[in-house]
């Protein structure tokens, strides 16, 4: 929810991030919208997240956030009619279907 309302994920674990989000958000743009902190760095180690959170310079802040808003679009589902802006760009479900069919395509092609 918070990345909607354009918060900058914080992830803990790699893969869970490339499970949830796999087709939505592009994986070799994490690092320009989202921070990585590896869980055993906080768990093991004691580092702490609020250190490393305020350690990000503002610039690269506000920077990041303007990445986050511009992948909303990626992760919602648009109302049928929306505004004509909306339209032009891919939702969530068209994302979702597309990469579905790439991959039944891919798998066939693999079978032939």
């Amino acid at each position: 929810m918070g990345f909607l309302l354009g918060c900058i994920p914080v992830f803990f674990k790699e893969l869970s991030v490339k499970k949830q989000y796999k087709y939505h958000l592009p994986e070799e743009k994490y690092d320009e919208f989202s921070v990585f902190i590896p869980k055993e760095e906080v768990v093991f180690k004691g580092l702490r997240i609020l250190g490393v959170l305020m350690s990000i310079p503002k610039a690269e802040v506000g920077w990041m956030r303007e990445k986050v808003l511009e992948m909303i679009p990626r992760v919602i589902y648009r109302k049928h009619g929306s505004s004509l802006g909306l339209r032009s760009k891919w939702d969530a479900f068209d994302i979702a279907i597309d990469c579905t069919l790439q991959r039944i395509k891919s798998t066939l092609e693999d079978i032939a």
